[in-house]
């Protein structure tokens, strides 16, 4: 089994000022779901895989004080980086809107903003990588990575297509149907030739964290 694991309410989903998107940080209710996700794990996974971002580490670090002895593994399940540094860095996040609108709006899936973003192209190749990687894994696996990745791996699973405009589109009605929380568990296992995929799991959550369903 395979628990994908969004991490942490991060400064960028609180609406605050952020710097580099790999470097935003959990709010102080971020934490405490990391906390939590620890809490709600009973038995050590086999292992544990990591984004280079650091909210998805700050996610993780409860799990791996609790278990020590996992090997952890980074990977490339970080966020899709729609936008480079420059863009992203200094300000809040609903004045990057425009900018990401205007990406969505276009629709060109081999389209990047400068050299440190990826085209849907990339990303989509990137989710496809990964569950290649994870047909060799046994046992447990415990992914901490984002909301837009662990999207386009369900995306995958559910109904494979080429990176295409469509698929863009397909895409966005994905994000607006189904929702993701922060700190979220989403099980994924390969049975016989098919992924399997869900449900989401909120429940180790507390209310306290805004993501609580019974």
């Amino acid at each position: 089994m395979i628990w994908l694991i969004r991490h942490g309410e991060s400064q960028s989903n609180a609406g605050l000022i952020t710097g580099p998107n790999a470097t935003v940080e959990l709010t102080p209710t971020g934490q405490l779901q990391a906390e939590q996700i620890a809490a709600h794990w009973h038995e050590p996974p086999d292992r544990i895989v990591i984004s280079p971002y650091r909210r998805t580490r700050q996610t993780a670090a409860p799990l791996i004080a609790k278990f020590p002895h996992v090997p952890v593994i980074e990977a490339a399940v970080y966020e899709f980086a729609l936008l480079n540094s420059q863009q992203f860095a200094g300000v809040l996040p609903r004045d990057r809107y425009p900018l990401v609108q205007a990406y969505w709006q276009h629709a060109n899936p081999h389209a990047s903003h400068g050299e440190d973003s990826e085209s849907f192209a990339h990303f989509a190749q990137r989710a496809q990588a990964f569950l290649t990687l994870a047909e060799s894994w046994t046992g447990t696996t415990a992914v901490f990575t984002h909301e837009q990745f662990s999207r386009m791996v369900l995306l995958s699973i559910l109904d494979p297509a080429p990176p295409t405009t469509q698929r863009m589109r397909q895409f966005l009605r994905h994000k607006a149907a189904v929702h993701l929380p922060n700190g979220m568990l989403l099980p994924i296992q390969k049975s016989a030739q098919h992924w399997l995929a869900g449900p989401i799991h909120t429940q180790h959550l507390s209310k306290l964290t805004g993501f609580f369903t019974e």
